[in-house]
């Protein structure tokens, strides 16, 4: 009887080993296949804002050069009390005319920091007392917006005119590392950037 039990004790121990040794087959609906993607993981989500931006042009940078320079020779026809206030005005009228949702707009932010800190300059070392400037008509042919333009203390010229022309130079160089990752882009933010860069010397003869 000893020799039956140990029999039916092994058999059924061998039974159990089988069973558990045996493979399972994953089930068809198993999200772990890699037949079957998450096709929500792989889902690519457009951004209409991307197809709808408007793209760089020729036309555009040539216009943005040509405005910058009119204003560079427009403000260099000034004391150098006024030409602080002359460049950030013309920069934000020049500004004004680029179009929305394009390819300009780090341009267009860079550009606006600029023209902020010029904003700024002036009005730490403003000159309340001194009468402001009125271009006469045709100072300016490419902007025939009134304007006029606020003078600066005599006597902070050179510390306003030198945080205005470092100003400057951040913006020429900001324009040319914002883009870096695009050769094509390169070639239109360049163009802009020596623009940009070439209205220091209405600084220097101050």
């Amino acid at each position: 009887m000893s020799l039956r039990f140990f029999d039916v004790t092994f058999r059924a121990v061998l039974v159990g080993s089988m069973l558990i040794c045996a493979p399972v087959e994953v089930g068809a609906q198993s999200v772990d296949r890699p037949d079957k993607p998450n096709r929500e993981k792989t889902r690519v989500v457009s951004r209409p804002q991307d197809k709808d931006r408007l793209p760089l042009s020729q036309l555009t940078t040539s216009k943005i050069s040509r405005d910058v320079d009119a204003i560079r020779r427009e403000c260099v026809q000034y004391n150098d009390v006024y030409r602080i206030d002359c460049l950030r005005q013309g920069i934000d009228m020049m500004l004004a005319t680029l179009p929305e949702n394009s390819e300009y707009e780090q341009a267009k932010n860079i550009l606006g920091k600029t023209s902020g800190q010029l904003n700024h300059i002036v009005s730490v070392y403003q000159d309340r007392s001194a009468t402001k400037l009125v271009p006469a008509p045709g100072a300016n042919p490419r902007f025939k917006k009134q304007r006029q333009y606020s003078a600066i203390k005599r006597n902070t010229v050179a510390l306003a005119t030198k945080q205005a022309t470092a100003a400057v130079d951040e913006a020429a160089t900001s324009l040319l590392r914002s883009s870096e990752n695009s050769e094509r882009r390169y070639a239109h933010y360049q163009e802009i950037s020596i623009a940009v860069d070439s209205t220091k010397t209405l600084l220097r003869s101050s």
